[in-house]
């Protein structure tokens, strides 16, 4: 563990493996598998062969907030984890945890996990949540225009039964991980500690935006930078699902960052390094159709429907591999009067090919 100083007030920053943070991250990105390219291929498999009922429950417990991160962060929010927990060590550290929580605990997390999805999905309310909550005829209407896809009288239910959420939350991960997770977890186990000694021994500069670049292998985003004043702990737990996508959890003074944890360089070894910066512009462009919007922006900058018209396919399928190649920095965008603009970033396709001619 170590201090990050800057003006005021010091980062304290550690690498923690969390058992309890990835199951439920875990379980998140099964509900979301068929929404981002290039998610790690056991998560698609995991989500194509999971039990009916267990898919059901699990989005019904995490997209009550419309993104299962924001069911996530509300849960750690209110679980305050220390780092020392059991709800890291171990899967009944977690089921433990879950279960302690109160009726008021779970009113306060549904509640929390609605007015984010609100928020992102920029809908003015005249009431509070709670008070939404509590009118059946409202909280219907509200849960239309989210159009969360999940059952909306199953939700309403458990939007107003907190007891209920928190009961079905217990049972589906216990059944998650009974089924479906934990001869994966186990077998990963080795690689996920590997990672993290990685990190912890590696020399990081002091200055956050390099440690960032350091530990992901991506510039800091713009909203990240908004919050670094009110931060004061940063929490990096490595996920081995989460393919080229970083995921955030902001609790009080607290980030927590997701990152990916496949690609492990060994200590001094600067060709395994090289490996790793590459592994995800190169996964980015390993796609016949990615390639061919390369090829569309060659030498031009297009929006988002030109790309979709020149493509014709689906348009919810171009904005799935755009966003691809956005988080991996092979394009840039420019946004203007609410349209987003592509181009080839030249910069990263360099870089990208000089760290290829290094391995020659």
């Amino acid at each position: 563990m170590a201090d990050l100083v800057r003006a005021q007030p010091a980062y304290k920053v550690e690498f923690l493996p969390s058992l309890g943070l990835d199951v439920l991250s875990t379980m998140g990105l099964i509900c979301v598998v068929h929404d981002f390219e290039g998610l790690n291929e056991w998560v698609v498999e995991a989500a194509a062969s999971l039990p009916m009922r267990l898919r059901h429950d699990m989005c019904l417990c995490m997209r009550a907030g419309l993104y299962p991160y924001i069911a996530v962060e509300a849960l750690a929010s209110r679980l305050a984890v220390r780092p020392d927990s059991a709800f890291h060590e171990s899967i009944d550290g977690l089921l433990e945890a879950l279960q302690s929580l109160s009726a008021a605990d779970c009113q306060a997390i549904l509640e929390t996990m609605l007015e984010r999805a609100v928020e992102r999905s920029e809908i003015e309310l005249t009431s509070s949540v709670a008070a939404v909550i509590g009118d059946q005829e409202r909280l219907e209407e509200l849960l239309e225009q989210l159009d969360i896809p999940v059952n909306t009288a199953e939700l309403m239910n458990l939007l107003q039964e907190p007891l209920e959420w928190r009961n079905l939350l217990v049972s589906t991960v216990q059944r998650f991980w009974e089924r479906v997770y934990s001869a994966e977890y186990a077998a990963q186990q080795s690689l996920r500690e590997r990672n993290v000694m990685y990190h912890r021994s590696h020399g990081y500069s002091a200055h956050f935006p390099d440690l960032f670049a350091g530990v992901t292998g991506r510039l800091v985003p713009d909203f990240l930078y908004d919050r670094l004043a009110d931060i004061t702990q940063v929490r990096f737990v490595p996920s081995q699902y989460i393919g080229p996508y970083l995921a955030f959890l902001i609790n009080g003074a607290l980030l927590t960052v997701f990152y990916n944890s496949r690609v492990t360089p060994m200590e001094g070894d600067k060709q395994s390094e090289r490996v790793q910066s590459l592994y995800q512009p190169l996964a980015a462009l390993a796609d016949k159709t990615r390639l061919q919007i390369m090829a569309l922006l060659h030498g031009r900058e297009l929006y988002a429907q030109e790309i979709v018209n020149l493509l014709d396919i689906h348009q919810s399928a171009v904005s799935r591999h755009l966003k691809l190649m956005e988080t991996a920095r092979v394009l840039t965008v420019r946004r203007d009067k609410g349209s987003k603009y592509y181009s080839i970033n030249r910069q990263q396709i360099e870089e990208i090919s000089a760290r290829l001619r290094e391995l020659i």
